[in-house]
């Protein structure tokens, strides 16, 4: 579940930058450029790792995901709450919808 989490954590920075990057409500040119890099980033190590993280997602049982909803929970550090508890949220439906999609595929 390790390189799971290393792309998790990955999107947690992104989520943590966007925040702070947000702080004025706008974003400069070199925010954009931050932004984008550090998200790209992300999305290339989750490229790169795709077979492992499917890997780990295909063997992930309910106590798995029930740890890696508590590693977000720990790792996510925003000094908005609500927007915390949203991003929590969604990636526990994002967990989901991944299950019910490989679910549908085995059949």
């Amino acid at each position: 579940m390790d390189t799971l989490k290393k792309a998790l954590l990955k999107l947690v920075g992104f989520g943590e930058n966007l925040e702070v990057a947000l702080k004025d409500h706008r974003l400069s040119l070199m925010e954009y450029a931050t932004l984008g890099s550090g998200l790209g980033l992300a999305v290339f190590f989750i490229i790169q790792n795709y077979k492992e993280i499917d890997s780990e997602l295909d063997t992930l049982d309910d106590a798995g995901e029930a740890e890696l909803k508590e590693y977000i929970r720990v790792e996510l550090d925003l000094s908005n709450d609500r927007a915390e508890v949203i991003f929590e949220k969604t990636f526990g439906l994002l967990l989901s919808v991944v299950a019910y999609i490989k679910a549908l595929i085995k059949k």
